[in-house]
């Protein structure tokens, strides 16, 4: 009987917030600009184009400029990880921990951006 409670335990521990476990509540993303050295604010992070950020899979936008260019807000697009879902199969509250961390989340991981005049 202590052997069943401590497997049942264990497996509810690990399929916890299925998404937060298997692909954290982070992702490294690439922001690409025409033309290049474009200043991007994402996330607390500053950073000419192109360049590597990696940020909180919360993150909704940017902000990008250049001078002699109008600045521009970026929507970063989104869709739901497959890994939210397994939360249904073995521990639903594990879908409240994905949302709240982000984690259910997939993100674009690579941004382009044409900045015109």
């Amino acid at each position: 009987m202590k052997g069943k409670k401590l497997i049942t335990a264990s497996l509810s521990v690990l399929f916890f917030s299925c998404a937060t476990y298997v692909e954290g509540k982070k992702e490294e993303i690439t922001i690409i600009s025409h033309p290049e050295n474009a200043t991007v604010v994402i996330d607390k992070h500053v950073c000419l184009t192109p360049c590597e950020v990696e940020v909180e899979k919360k993150v909704e936008k940017f902000h990008i400029e250049k001078n002699g260019y109008p600045p521009k807000e970026i929507k970063i697009k989104k869709k739901i990880s497959p890994w939210f879902w397994a939360n249904l199969l073995f521990f639903p509250l594990g879908m409240f921990v994905d949302y709240k961390t982000g984690a259910m989340w997939d993100i674009q991981d690579e941004i382009e951006v044409n900045l015109n005049r």
